[in-house]
């Protein structure tokens, strides 16, 4: 089979204890390199996600504020979190998107599944006043097993007997338990 690649994916990334810390869906770019000295994978996010920057950083505790802080933070509670350069957090990594089947052009869904890596402090703060501007990020792939696997790729496989239809204008499918099907003409193609 081939396939077109042609999403940006969705990432959710999880502590070493398997717990969600934060589910990536508004994501720009994302690259995912394999290769014989670093592999990796590169995101641009178009929104700051705080759960995923508590995570990478730390988040300080909020003492009792003196006058002095009370003005410095006009009074409001805000969550200060710090970022060291040469820190690293583990993860494991989930990322799910789309290849289109080049002989049926369906969509079929395919995970990235990355059970040990590492955000790589290398976080990149752009800011402008055209866009809204992008979080970038680093995760560095480690083995997970003895034979230095990196990377388990989930490609959903298509039900060879799937019907196609074609539809005149103003019809409608609802797929879902039971598949209805609303159409002036459906004609079933092998």
């Amino acid at each position: 089979m081939k396939y077109g690649n042609h999403d940006v994916v969705d990432l959710m990334i999880f502590d070493e204890e398997e717990n969600l810390v934060a589910n990536l869906t508004t994501l720009k770019e994302s690259h995912i390199q394999i290769d014989g000295t670093q592999s990796g994978m590169f995101v641009k996010d178009a929104l700051l996600d705080q759960d995923l920057l508590k995570f990478i950083g730390k988040q300080n505790e909020q003492p009792v504020l003196s006058d002095y802080q009370k003005i410095l933070n006009s009074g409001q509670q805000s969550t200060t979190i710090t970022f060291n350069k040469s820190k690293s957090k583990n993860c494991k990594l989930i990322a799910i998107g789309y290849y289109r089947d080049a002989d049926t052009e369906n969509d079929v869904k395919v995970i990235y599944e990355i059970p040990k890596a590492k955000v790589i402090n290398k976080l990149s703060f752009n800011t402008n006043s055209i866009n809204v501007s992008p979080l970038d990020l680093y995760f560095q792939f480690e083995p997970f097993n003895e034979e230095g696997d990196i990377m388990k790729l989930h490609i959903e496989q298509l039900n060879k007997d799937v019907i196609k239809f074609v539809y005149e204008s103003g019809s409608s499918i609802e797929i879902g338990e039971d598949i209805k099907i609303n159409a002036a003409r459906a004609v079933h193609i092998n």
